[in-house]
């Protein structure tokens, strides 16, 4: 009786802590996105805005 009720407790705790594993995952991707011309584009062709079309 007590070993089926450990079990459950064990998977129930093993899937609480994937779910807390996957939430707080700390990598955020959009982080390191490119979000337009960086300096050495600047550099090369001077303050032209980018218009996107």
């Amino acid at each position: 009786m007590f070993a089926s009720g450990t079990r459950r407790l064990a998977a129930l705790r093993d899937r609480w802590r994937s779910f807390l594993a996957l939430v707080s995952d700390p990598y955020r991707p959009e982080r390191y996105y490119m979000r337009g011309p960086g300096p050495k584009w600047r550099a090369k062709y001077g303050s032209r805005r980018v218009t996107q079309g």
